[in-house]
């Protein structure tokens, strides 16, 4: 047997054997957590597209309290797929 398979092994007797009440956790949100995760590590997964398939996203993070600022002509101007800066914010952050 290889490693993986014992560690997997483990994993799942550690998470679904019922252990004595003094190690299981009483914050009803760390069992829930542990519980979401352990499910996760066993549902089936949609295959990944290719990446040439994937949509791009993109994010601009300020750094360190860093002000972003924009002109109006650049929150005007629309990219290659004809949106906005401002029409893009304004579907994110609607009634602001």
């Amino acid at each position: 047997m290889m490693i993986a398979d014992v560690q997997i092994r483990r994993l799942y007797l550690v998470l679904t054997v019922r252990e004595s009440a003094n190690e299981v956790p009483t914050n009803g949100e760390v069992r829930r957590r542990i519980a979401f995760f352990s499910n996760s590590l066993f549902m089936d997964m949609p295959r990944a597209p290719p990446v040439r398939e994937m949509l791009s996203f993109s994010v601009l993070t300020p750094y360190y309290s860093e002000e972003t600022v924009f002109s109006k002509n650049d929150l005007e101007i629309e990219n290659e797929d004809g949106v906005s800066i401002i029409y893009y914010l304004q579907k994110i952050f609607p009634g602001l």
